[in-house]
């Protein structure tokens, strides 16, 4: 049917849904081609069967601006409709309302991340850690298979990329694990007991129960670094300063050879070659150039201790010379002494 389609997400949308787990399927129709009418008898006609079916289903009719306003308020909601898929149907109108969502998700991207970042934490500090439980919940648990979710929501900001290699085979090693749970405990859940360990191992192609353990610990150790070092990432992202505007002097752009001085309220503008014996700190524009210092002046004293500008001669003791026949030869010269330790020959009036 043209502007209806039925589309699948969360883990049925993923590719990544269990033998246990439920149905995550949305109606999603224009809300011009077909009336309130016509997809309430559609959904019905889709909805009644699964539950015939004793199927568990998380189902709901949508519009596009609903898909929309639903993605902006409840996060899982928008972490669920970056993995849509359409199922029956007009694809296109899956496509726009995912479309309109991501974009939706990477605008907010500085909006959403703190509020994505609160929920792991607070969901890590509920279930606790992979690498260290017993009877670690699979899903849930800090560098469980939400945390590698996280990391494809992260990844579709366009802030950071995700790691892959080793994370797609922790996550795919946690699925395996968590298809086993399903089928020994013959019912829908995600916390591997004591009681269950051993048939699970067995189930999994393990050994025993600790070496089942042990390889979900590195999964979860694998995952959660992996979301640690993308988490910083996606931090420094947004924390890059933006590129500074060129300063505008006087309705002009300053020249290359100043700087903007920044004195008490206001500012002006001053060269490098200023000879002013007291000169205020400066503030460097972006656009201003480094500080160049002439390199044919030395500053000297005889008599006195103030600074005097006078132009350099070439000593006669540069140059492969040894130092025992330089100091010979200045000696030689008569030449006095500059403050810098080395021989001059300007004349000694």
């Amino acid at each position: 049917m043209p502007g209806l389609a039925l589309a699948a997400v969360g883990s049925l949308g993923r590719g990544d849904l269990g033998p246990a787990s439920d149905l995550d399927l949305v109606l999603v129709h224009d809300g011009r081609t077909h009336d309130a009418e016509t997809v309430t008898r559609v959904a019905e006609r889709l909805w009644y069967p699964l539950w015939d079916a004793k199927v568990e289903l998380d189902h709901a009719v949508r519009t596009l601006s609903q898909c929309r306003q639903v993605a902006s308020k409840d996060l899982p909601a928008a972490v669920g409709w970056l993995d849509v898929r359409p199922v029956a149907g007009d694809p296109v109108v899956v496509h726009r309302a995912a479309s309109a969502v991501l974009g939706d998700w990477r605008s907010a991207s500085r909006r959403r991340l703190p509020e994505l970042l609160a929920s792991t934490k607070e969901r890590a500090d509920r279930f606790g850690e992979l690498a260290y439980l017993i009877e670690p919940d699979l899903k849930e648990s800090r560098g469980g298979i939400r945390d590698a979710v996280v990391l494809s929501a992260l990844a579709a900001t366009w802030l950071t990329d995700r790691p892959h290699g080793d994370v797609d085979r922790a996550t795919t090693h946690l699925l395996d694990v968590r298809d086993a749970v399903h089928v020994v405990a013959r019912r829908r859940t995600n916390r591997l007991v004591l009681q269950d360990l051993e048939e699970v191992a067995g189930v999994s192609g393990y050994d025993d129960g600790d070496a089942l353990l042990a390889g979900l610990a590195e999964a979860g150790r694998e995952i959660s670094y992996a979301l640690d070092t993308t988490v910083r990432r996606a931090r420094q992202a947004l924390q890059r300063p933006r590129l500074a505007r060129p300063v505008l002097v006087r309705g002009r752009r300053a020249a290359p050879g100043c700087v903007r001085w920044a004195t008490g309220s206001s500012s002006t503008t001053a060269s490098w070659s200023s000879r002013s014996t007291r000169t205020p700190r400066p503030t460097r524009s972006s656009r201003c150039a480094p500080r160049r210092r002439p390199r044919a002046r030395v500053s000297c004293s005889r008599r006195s201790r103030s600074a005097r500008w006078r132009a350099a001669r070439p000593c006669p003791s540069r140059g492969p010379a040894r130092p025992v026949r330089r100091s010979s030869r200045c000696s030689a010269a008569g030449t006095p002494r500059c403050p810098c330790g080395r021989r001059s020959t300007w004349p000694a009036s």
